[in-house]
């Protein structure tokens, strides 16, 4: 049981690209009087002179599996999803914090470094790729 746990967690090829993150914190966003906006995924990198944290990539936690999981073993988190330009991204880190706002952390970052200043995310798999990576190996004779 085990073992199919971890196989599920991990990304699904060992040559999968997989980016380390500093950080992962899942926001969630609420109104002043206490109803929930939005639930977001920030991923964080930590800039090596400041050593402040700036945001990389965001997006929108909409469904269960947009969640990073934890693997049972390893200690570390990992996260797949697809970007806005239908790339895929697999994500890992040994830091991830849960917070709940009444302001949105990805703005306020913003303001500090303009989105197209920030750091991006690297490993891009297409589509296609993905389909790929997801097709089991042929046996090798």
């Amino acid at each position: 049981m085990k073992t199919i746990l971890l196989l599920l967690l991990l990304p699904p090829n060992p040559t999968t690209p997989t980016e380390h993150i500093d950080l992962i914190e899942i926001n969630h966003k609420y109104d002043p009087p206490g109803k929930t906006n939005f639930t977001q995924i920030i991923y964080w990198k930590k800039h090596p002179q400041t050593r402040k944290y700036q945001v990389q990539h965001w997006h929108l936690a909409q469904q269960p599996d947009h969640y990073p999981t934890k693997h049972p073993i390893l200690n570390i988190w990992y996260n797949n999803f697809k970007d806005d330009k239908n790339n895929w991204h697999w994500t890992k880190t040994n830091q991830i914090k849960e917070t709940w706002t009444h302001f949105d952390p990805e703005i306020n970052n913003q303001k500090i470094i303009p989105t197209q200043n920030r750091y991006q995310l690297l490993q891009k798999i297409t589509p296609n790729e993905k389909q790929k990576l997801l097709q089991p190996e042929p046996p090798q004779q």
